[in-house]
Parts: structure tokens; sequence; C-alpha cells
């Protein structure tokens, strides 16, 4: 029997659904016509990204912390306000006191979720632009 799991998903709406990614399992990620859609699609997504993982082998990823940030009022201030003590990068949170490798690793998986969601969502709207672009041609 698998060992339950939890691990964070970043929901985004977008046009036509919700985009979901997994920051802590870099370029898992799906899509949804509605929320809960989306949250259907990314669980199945997360459980065959753990399969393969142990399929080959590979460790499990830990969950990470994500937290919200506030970013200072002044626009020509260069530092940000961090509450709860992390490191935010595109939604997710590192804890405070983090060596640099570990900082360096978690923006690293952040950023490749982020440009596989990013080529999900793209190749998702494909026939939508197609279609769209014969209507205009009419």
């Amino acid at each position: 029997m698998p060992v339950p799991r939890e691990y964070e998903v970043v929901l985004t709406p977008e046009r036509g659904g919700y985009s979901a990614a997994v920051p802590a399992l870099p370029g898992c990620a799906s899509r949804g016509e509605t929320r809960e859609q989306a949250l259907t699609m990314v669980r199945e997504a997360i459980e065959a990204y753990l399969e393969s993982l142990e399929a080959h082998g590979d460790p499990i990823p830990g969950p990470i912390e994500i937290e919200r940030v506030k970013v200072g009022a002044n626009p020509s201030s260069s530092e940000s306000t961090v509450e709860g003590g992390g490191i935010m990068r595109n939604g997710a949170t590192l804890r405070a006191g983090a060596n640099q490798d570990e900082v360096e690793t978690h923006l690293r998986k952040v950023d490749e979720a982020l440009e596989e969601l990013n080529e999900l969502v793209g190749d998702a709207d494909e026939p939508e632009r197609a279609r769209d672009e014969g209507a205009g041609r009419a």
C-alpha cells in the first residue's frame, strides 16, 4: 500500500480553466476546465510522477513550505518584506536559514516546474488559437 503523501499545488486561473503545478515535483503539472477538475488531474499526475520515481529507484521528494510574501509598497525600494521568515520565488517558499545550495536547488526546481507548466498551458491553447485564427479568416 502506498505511503500517504501531501504536496502543495499552485492553482492559476487561466483562460478556459485552471493550471495546476506541484513545486516540489519539477515538471509535475496539469490543467482542467474547473478548479476541481484541475485538482483531480494534478492528483493523477502526482501519483504517476511518484510511481515513475519508485520504478526507477529515485528518491521521493518531500513537501516544501509555501507562504504568502508581501512586497514593500515603496516602488523605489529594492527590499521586500517577508512574512513567516521564508524566501519566496514564484509562489514557493524556502525556510529561513537554508544554506546557499538548498536555496539554489529550490529555485531551480521551481523554475523548472514553471517552465513545464508554461509549455503545458501553451500546448493546451494551440487548438483554440488555430480555431480562433480560422474563424477570423472566414
